[in-house]
């Protein structure tokens, strides 16, 4: 081979990995978004809605393609019953991890691994006042754990929706009264006061930055 073969080759040797280092960076950021979101079309576009079990084992409940092919509803569980959370509008059930620093960076991350952070000094389930949950809609999930991307899809929910809470064995019911944008620098949400049961979820908007919180506001269905 002579030089200028050699030349030839070796740029499109670079070429290539380039080009691959490329398309696997664009899939590890935006893969897990994409197909959150796909998943999420797709389903509404066939008429198909997740549905709350708390049986798990349940061999009659189809598969995801089934569910679709057949438009059959799908099931979904909460993960254990000592502390999670579930949102069938959007198909997701994750852990919470109790009292979580709100302030010290390093405590919050680490617990965000787990799951959905509980926010520590916000009352608990069922309690009156409001209790506070707060997660990644990440882009880079591959740095920050199973659970970066729990809520990628919180800005798909809408007043009227519920949200359940699993605590201590037993289930709470929140309905959403509102949705909002704050600027991410603005605490207020988080030291809100209520005189009933209420539940707020936080979330980066957009996804993967700290430029607004977006915030889920609920309040505890009476049972």
């Amino acid at each position: 081979m002579n030089q200028a073969d050699f030349k030839f080759v070796a740029i499109r040797i670079a070429s290539n990995i380039l080009i691959f280092g490329a398309i696997t960076i664009l899939y590890l950021t935006y893969g897990a978004w994409a197909k959150d979101n796909l998943l999420f079309i797709a389903t509404k576009a066939r008429g198909v809605s997740y549905q709350l079990s708390t049986n798990s084992d349940n061999p009659e409940d189809p598969s995801l393609l089934t569910a679709l092919k057949e438009r059959k509803p799908l099931a979904i569980s909460p993960v254990n019953s000592d502390f999670a959370l579930v949102i069938p509008q959007i198909g997701l059930s994750v852990p919470v991890v109790k009292n979580t620093s709100v302030t010290d960076k390093a405590k919050y991350l680490e617990a965000l691994k787990f799951g959905v952070a509980h926010a520590k000094g916000t009352v608990l389930p069922g309690e009156i006042g409001n209790s506070y949950y707060f997660s990644h809609s990440s882009l880079n999930f591959w740095e920050l754990g199973p659970y970066a991307t729990s809520f990628n899809l919180l800005n798909r929910i809408t007043p009227g929706s519920d949200i359940y809470v699993f605590y201590q064995g037993k289930q709470y019911q929140y309905r959403v009264l509102q949705t909002e944008i704050v600027k991410g620098w603005d605490t207020v949400p988080y030291y809100r006061e209520f005189v009933k049961p209420m539940l707020t979820l936080q979330t980066c908007s957009p996804p993967g930055t700290t430029i607004n919180r977006l915030l889920i506001l609920a309040e505890l269905v009476e049972q």
